[in-house]
């Protein structure tokens, strides 16, 4: 009887509760706490995962967004470090050295014109690609010039992924004089530098 009792009290309190209350207070709470915590954990580890089918979503979203503002969104989303990562291996047959000491893990890489000011080059190296290449800085912009030297030297280089991929600046400018004053000040924080020699006056 006092069992019976104890049920009949426990069914009028699940009653008079709510549905959230009713699922997390009530007789079934442990099976619902372990399904939230498995569909949170899965969630997390999908958004993670580049490789995810969830991310068939994002690529949908970013096509609606249209180019421009797709690209803003990445470019914060890899300044904030929320860009997800790609955790396969790549083939090795895929390495190519045209240099020594300048050793690509993969070919496929960001070029210059996207990460204009180097607020992501960490985010995009996770993301798989195997080079990452900031700019173009305009030479004669002491500022822009500044704040991507900042940024480069801030970036944090301990990272597995991060340290096997490389990063490189695009530069540009009207005179010789400033392709070099700007590779002086870019030069210790980058793998390689690359001349956009587009401004420079024709020879006659």
């Amino acid at each position: 009887k006092i069992m019976d009792d104890y049920e009949r009290k426990m069914d009028k309190d699940e009653d008079s509760q709510g549905f959230v209350q009713r699922l997390f207070l009530g007789k079934h709470a442990a099976v619902a706490g372990i399904f939230f915590a498995s569909t949170i954990m899965y969630l997390m580890n999908a958004i993670d995962d580049v490789t995810s089918e969830l991310h068939h979503c994002t690529s949908l979203l970013l096509r609606i967004l249209g180019p421009e503002a797709a690209q803003r969104f990445l470019l914060r989303a890899a300044a904030w470090g929320c860009l997800p990562s790609d955790y396969d291996k790549d083939d090795p047959y895929l390495i190519i050295e045209p240099q020594e000491g300048l050793r690509f893990f993969t070919p496929v890489g960001l070029a210059s014109g996207f990460d204009v000011g180097a607020v992501g080059p960490n985010a995009f190296l996770n993301l798989g690609f195997g080079f990452v290449e900031v700019g173009p800085v305009e030479a004669a912009d002491a500022e822009a010039l500044g704040g991507v030297r900042q940024r480069l030297a801030a970036r944090d280089r301990t990272d597995q992924v991060v340290h096997l991929g490389l990063v490189g600046a695009c530069i540009r400018g009207s005179t010789s004089a400033e392709l070099l004053g700007a590779t002086e000040v870019l030069g210790a924080y980058v793998d390689y530098i690359t001349l956009d020699l587009g401004p420079l006056p024709k020879a006659a």
